[in-house]
């Protein structure tokens, strides 16, 4: 189990405390991983190559680290995901640059298999289609709050703006009764990697 933040693998272990496997943790870069080639017969990359500066980098090592049989998934959202409640955030405060903001524009659904093909023979590309059912504004405020970094929220979202958030969401939930969002995430399952390059 490896995690560039060791605050991550920290609360991973505590997590996997009943478990009763023998699993090494590590803080490593995935972009330089401290492994032999040919270490592995499966690797996992969930919901992070998409953070990632250099992915190719990454992938080439993932490649590297995988035994000739072996198997790579990497999970990701399409840059559709959640779009009902970036309309949504769009329409109440059509500054905020939630709409443009994906993190799927780096590595996702639409354009992972092509920058994992560099390194890898065989892709399958898995769709996992779901939705939110929301009856309750709190966890979306709580949500859009949760994207400071990625969003100019505390330049636009004031408290008493956020106010106005929260009962305009309320106004949709008592109109309709629940805000139904769709999401579209899935997964690469990467096979032969490349060991050429």
């Amino acid at each position: 189990m490896t995690d560039l933040s060791e605050g991550m693998l920290i609360a991973t272990k505590d997590n996997l405390l009943g478990i009763e496997q023998i699993i090494d943790y590590s803080v490593m870069d995935i972009q330089n991983i401290e492994y032999d080639d040919s270490s592995f017969d499966c690797a996992i990359a969930n919901q992070m190559l998409y953070h990632v500066q250099n992915r190719d980098l990454a992938i080439s090592e993932v490649a590297r680290i995988l035994k000739s049989d072996g198997t790579f998934h990497a999970t990701t959202n399409s840059i559709y995901n959640m779009k009902g409640f970036k309309d949504l955030v769009s329409n109440f405060e059509s500054r905020l640059g939630y709409v443009s903001f994906s993190v799927a524009n780096e590595f996702g659904l639409e354009n992972g298999e092509k920058q994992l093909s560099k390194h890898f023979n065989s892709i399958e590309k898995v769709i996992y289609e779901d939705y939110l059912h929301i009856t309750e504004a709190k966890p979306l405020v709580d949500y859009v709050l949760s994207l400071e970094g990625h969003i100019n929220i505390h330049d636009i979202m004031t408290k008493s703006r956020m106010k106005d958030f929260y009962r305009y969401l309320e106004d949709i939930i008592l109109r309709e009764g629940s805000i139904d969002i769709s999401k579209t995430s899935g997964m690469f399952i990467a096979k032969n990697p490349n060991k050429l390059l």
